[in-house]
């Protein structure tokens, strides 16, 4: 997950700059053909980006609009960069978006990089206790083991258990069957949580503890207001800008109740009073 998180990262900062620098090309009178021409040139032939800018290109020869062709590329393109490009080119505020789109993934990727941050060290602390445990299972309780032998005790079965896992891990196959065992563990919970429903899990199981579900709460409706606002200044419909901001956000809280909240304000509900309603999902900050 922290991995996948990285490469989101990365890609939108690289998006960001290509936005921004795209909209300083088009502000001082170069076409968007050429724009996009010395963007790849200027891109290295290892960035995915290149190949996607010069496809771009190719279809905007063709006559197609820039939104039309953000949206063939879903996996670089996030639909929020197709929508509010396409109320550019309406409005012809085109040069304003990509401004406002660049700076909004920048804060974006920032916001993701501080996620990352926080769930790093309550990952960092599960592995180093999983490790202790293995050593202690392969260390101490051994020396342990002699001590309830020469007592001629009766063992329970939890610690029968416990010196049989260690007797195991005597072996140097045990050991390395345990460390592997611990490493394929790590790596399936990681593409698990990669998962929407892992992610979905994960956040409400960790907004339960004290600290992170507080950050990881924060982080999220920081990511929504960031979006409504980005969305909102483009010129993008109320609706639209309320339901890709839930999306965007990662909060599966804000996903659940987004076809709602959309519905109220198609009703013509200001969406502060129904917000307030659902404290649980919107805190007094965000209703305010």
């Amino acid at each position: 997950m922290l991995q996948a998180e990285a490469t989101q990262v990365k890609a939108h900062r690289q998006l960001g700059q290509f936005f921004k620098q795209l909209a300083l090309l088009l502000r001082q009178g170069v076409p968007l053909l050429s724009a996009l021409d010395v963007l790849q040139a200027h891109l290295s032939e290892q960035q995915p980006l290149r190949e996607v800018v010069a496809d771009v290109s190719r279809l905007l020869y063709q006559g197609q609009t820039l939104s039309f062709c953000l949206k063939q590329h879903p996996q670089t393109f996030p639909a929020l960069a197709v929508a509010l490009v396409s109320v550019g080119e309406k409005t012809g505020s085109l040069v304003s978006v990509l401004d406002r789109l660049g700076d909004w993934l920048e804060r974006d990727a920032e916001l993701r990089q501080r996620i990352a941050a926080t769930l790093t060290y309550p990952l960092f602390v599960l592995g180093t206790v999983f490790v202790l445990l293995i050593l202690m299972l392969w260390g101490v309780v051994p020396s342990l083991a002699a001590i309830l032998k020469e007592l001629d005790a009766p063992t329970p079965w939890p610690t029968a258990l416990l010196l049989g896992v260690s007797g195991f891990l005597q072996h140097p196959a045990g050991l390395v069957a345990a460390l592997g065992t611990l490493a394929a563990s790590v790596w399936t919970v990681q593409q698990y949580l990669e998962t929407p429903p892992g992610w979905r899990q994960f956040f409400y199981f960790a907004r339960r503890l004290p600290l992170l579900g507080k950050l990881l709460e924060v982080e999220t409706l920081v990511r929504y207001c960031d979006v409504l606002a980005c969305a909102l200044e483009c010129g993008l419909d109320a609706v639209t800008a309320y339901r890709m901001g839930a999306e965007v956000s990662g909060n599966p809280l804000l996903m659940d109740d987004s076809a709602s909240l959309v519905e109220a304000i198609r009703d013509g509900e200001m969406a502060g009073e129904y917000m307030a309603a659902y404290p649980t999902i919107y805190p007094g900050a965000l209703v305010n």
